[in-house]
């Protein structure tokens, strides 16, 4: 078992706020994609456009950089995979 920090959870907690449990599979995987993009999107905004200062470095929550990635490989064409590494 590993140990995931309440840090880096939030998405989940968004995502079971959100009706997906009471919905069939095709519905819910449609649903669970627009709660996490809303989540990231609204991650992003608190981290660029939210106060006069800007985050750097560590103060940046990772699922900016990787939704970031995403749209960057969208607007190339390109297949996007999420993907978990660590530094171990």
């Amino acid at each position: 078992m590993t140990y995931t920090g309440p840090r880096t959870m939030h998405w989940i907690t968004a995502v079971l706020r959100s009706d997906v449990l009471d919905l069939p599979r095709p519905e819910a995987a449609a649903r669970i994609r627009l709660v996490l993009e809303a989540h990231a999107r609204r991650k992003l905004q608190q981290a660029f456009f939210a106060g006069p200062s800007r985050p750097a470095g560590f103060d940046i929550e990772r699922i900016v950089f990787t939704y970031l990635d995403r749209l960057l490989a969208q607007r190339d064409g390109r297949d996007f995979t999420f993907v978990v590494r660590n530094s171990t």
